[in-house]
């Protein structure tokens, strides 16, 4: 059905260390604390660089690998001149805002580079926490730095690490890095450095490939492709009922995402992307994302169309800010399983289920690395929503109100439906950049009293609602830019007041309403059809 993957990730390890000896993590499927989504990669601010340098230094000597080494525990403490010569991403706690870990990011002609060449990208001082040790925080950092890299359009990451770090060595292999002995170094002798590469541009045919939605003409060709893959598979088997099913691709296009690998021959493969409400969900809770009947026609196999599919829908899942994709695998498809295990999928038993004709169905899942702020973000702007902003705007709404607690996921599908919400409400966003580069930073919804989407606004007045803000865009201002788009647009079409509810745990957004000039107004307090206590703010509008 796939291709076979070149690496399997291992089940677990022991410690390991980074080119500098710097202890990265266990290899081992994700912990509670992880699966919760709760560690997140930004780049370093200023005022954290002394107590990241504090960290690394911790990191190499609770190793042993800084006894007698003074100047390079200085080289390691100066994490501003790291900074200066790279990027400094660091590996955060969500809810405590700890720092956990660290790795430096070199793009090409970096003056601090060891083996890099041209087009290639170098990390450096991995480090992590050794009391945050076993949470998947180094292998989180190292995702990042081929996110960054690849989108750079960098083709190859490299690294060193100590030849006598077998763990590391397992945790970089599992991450799909290879070995480059023609670049191996030894800078003193007995210290010998292996070195390492990811190839972010594989083998010319996959180069040739690209990832994309389906077109309606090309949905008869997709039902026989995905048929043709599962009977090679022997996965339709006395099961004529699920090969129509499987057929079908203009129904899976009309209820999820229909993406296609193709070259200049065809299409090569397919996978269907099912998001928050979507019918074909089968595994998925909340806000998560899942793909499903995942095929790559035999002709095209060993070629890498299969990781090149499942990249996709982690790409498209990042740049949407979903936490989590996950999938159910039959438990015969060994090389599906491979691969998704190559690419950091792990598996959720509590997820495993039986289809209706007995087969064994194994979950999968893996945590989505949110695509990190630019340390420069371009100028942030307010516009009224358009047709394309549909999707990435209901999983904003679903990871912000289902995810942070502040709805139950049965109103996953009411948030997530914003055509119907743009019919009957204004709709604005706030966006940076431009074109392909423009990305979602958070969204508000305003009703007028007639509108099914009003709770609180009387004749004469207009209704904020659903204010939502991407969480690593917080801090920024975004929330306060929507909230004043709002009072802009209410006094522009002759209200009288703008009012809006907020939960009495929404603590930041009481701030924020009280600093833009809303009142309480208690006597307009109000209960939700579940009992929940909700809070009435008023802004009166000048003409």
């Amino acid at each position: 059905m796939i291709g076979r993957p070149r690496h399997r990730v291992p089940g677990a390890g022991q410690h390991g260390c980074d080119d500098w000896g710097t202890p990265v993590d266990k290899v081992e499927e994700a912990s509670p604390a992880l699966a919760a989504g709760t560690v997140v990669i930004r780049p370093a601010e200023p005022a954290e660089h002394a107590e990241v340098g504090e960290l690394t230094v911790t990191a190499f000597r609770a190793d042993g690998q800084l006894a007698d080494d003074d100047r390079g525990e200085q080289e390691l403490r100066d994490a501003a001149g790291r900074a200066g010569r790279g990027e400094l991403l660091v590996a955060v706690d969500r809810d405590s805002g700890a720092l956990l870990g660290t790795v430096t990011v070199l793009a090409p002609g970096s003056g601090w580079s060891a083996i890099g060449r041209d087009g290639e990208w170098e990390f450096r001082a991995l480090a992590v926490r050794p009391t945050a040790q076993g949470r998947g925080v180094g292998r989180r950092l190292v995702r990042a730095v081929l996110d960054r890299a690849r989108a750079d359009h960098a083709r190859r990451v490299v690294l060193l690490t100590r030849d006598v770090i077998s763990a590391a060595r397992q945790l970089f292999e599992a991450l799909g890095f290879t070995r480059m002995p023609e670049r191996d170094w030894e800078p003193v002798p007995g210290a010998r450095l292996l070195a390492y590469g990811f190839e972010l541009v594989r083998e010319r045919p996959v180069r040739q490939a690209r990832v994309r939605s389906a077109e309606p003409a090309e949905y008869h060709e997709i039902g026989e492709l995905t048929v043709t893959a599962y009977r090679a598979d022997g996965l339709l088997e006395g099961d004529a009922g699920y090969a129509g099913v499987l057929r079908d691709a203009a129904s899976r296009a009309a209820m999820a995402d229909l993406l296609v690998a193709v070259d200049t021959s065809g299409v090569l493969g397919t996978v269907t992307v099912c998001r928050p409400g979507s019918p074909w969900v089968e595994v998925a809770r909340g806000a998560e994302w899942e793909f499903r009947a995942l095929a790559v026609h035999p002709r095209a196999r060993g070629r890498g169309v299969g990781r090149l599919l499942v990249r996709a829908v982690l790409d498209r899942a990042a740049r949407h800010g979903v936490r989590r994709v996950v999938l159910s695998s039959q438990h015969r498809m060994r090389s599906a399983q491979h691969l998704f295990e190559a690419l950091g999928f792990t598996r959720m038993p509590d997820r495993d289920r039986e289809s209706v004709a007995g087969i064994r169905l194994l979950g999968y899942g893996r945590e989505v690395e949110p695509l990190p702020m630019p340390a420069r973000a371009g100028r942030l702007r307010i516009r009224r929503v358009v047709d394309d902003d549909h999707a990435a705007v209901g999983d904003l709404m679903a990871r912000v109100y289902v995810g942070e607690g502040y709805a139950g996921e049965a109103v996953v599908p009411l948030l997530a439906d914003t055509a119907r919400r743009a019919r009957q409400a204004e709709l604005f966003v706030a966006v940076e950049g431009h074109g392909e580069r423009e990305r979602l930073l958070g969204s508000m919804t305003l009703c007028r009293s007639d509108s099914p989407y009003a709770q609180l606004a009387r004749p004469g007045e207009l209704e904020l609602r659903l204010l939502a803000v991407e969480p690593t865009a917080r801090g920024r201002g975004v929330g306060e830019a929507l909230v004043r788009a709002g009072l802009d647009r209410a006094r522009e079409v002759g209200g009288r007041r703008l009012v809006l509810s907020a939960q009495p745990t929404m603590y930041a957004a009481q701030r924020l309403y009280t600093r833009t000039g809303f009142v309480r107004d208690r006597e307009r307090d109000w209960h939700t059809s579940f009992g929940l206590h909700m809070l009435a703010y008023v802004h009166p509008l000048r003409r």
